[in-house]
């Protein structure tokens, strides 16, 4: 029981020493949140160039059959 309890609360103690040294950034965190960023700005730019595509596509679409159905 004793040993149960000593392991315990070792792991206790280890575990609040860890999570009190995550306070910084670090070079790969910083690095991460960049990449993630620039994920999410990417992917606005993708998101918005495919609208576009496609409000192209279709006025090029209606502007094919108006001319099929005027000859």
């Amino acid at each position: 029981m004793r040993i149960r309890l000593a392991t315990t609360f070792t792991l206790a103690a280890l575990l609040l020493a860890g999570l009190g040294g995550c306070r910084e950034e670090g070079p790969a965190e910083k690095f991460g949140r960049k990449v993630d960023e620039a994920t999410e700005r990417a992917s606005g730019a993708m998101e918005r160039a495919k609208d576009h595509a496609s409000d192209a596509m279709d006025r090029a679409a209606e502007r094919a059959k108006d001319k099929l159905d005027g000859s």
